[in-house]
């Protein structure tokens, strides 16, 4: 397993990553949803610009992507949680950038529960994420 900076080639592998993890975890997201989010995934593939990958076999099967003071994204193939990718990927974040605060969605158990257990704290409860919608974000932080 190889941690790397990811490059613009990456984008279509990290769009499959990405696809496979909300669909296995999401449960609470409609596959409408999913398809309205794709173009705002895309934009903030370009947005924000220090983002990793985890590599196995030459194949990415985790990612993360930061922006100034914000974990936006993290995010590993489903036949690849809880075998410490996502583990190594927050570790890899908090070494480079820092202890950022993140936004999970609270209805994501197994992510909340994740972040918990790497000594995240919820810091704040919003009713609806960044785009509006009705799904119950939690603001984390390490202390």
């Amino acid at each position: 397993m190889v941690i790397r900076d990811v490059i613009d080639a990456d984008i279509d592998e990290l769009l499959d990553v990405w696809e496979q993890s909300i669909c296995s975890t999401h449960f609470f997201v409609s596959s409408a949803e999913r398809a309205l989010l794709l173009p705002y995934i895309k934009r903030d593939f370009a947005l924000y610009t220090n983002r990793c990958a985890v590599t196995s076999d030459q194949k990415i099967v985790g990612f993360y992507s930061v922006s100034e003071s914000m974990l936006e994204m993290l995010y590993v193939l489903p036949e690849m949680q809880r075998k410490g990718i996502g583990s190594a990927l927050l570790d890899d974040m908090v070494a480079r950038f820092g202890r950022l605060s993140l936004q999970v969605y609270e209805e994501n158990a197994s992510a909340v529960l994740f972040y918990q257990k790497h000594g995240y704290q919820i810091i704040k409860r919003g009713k609806c994420n960044r785009r509006g919608e009705a799904h119950p974000v939690l603001t984390m932080r390490l202390p």
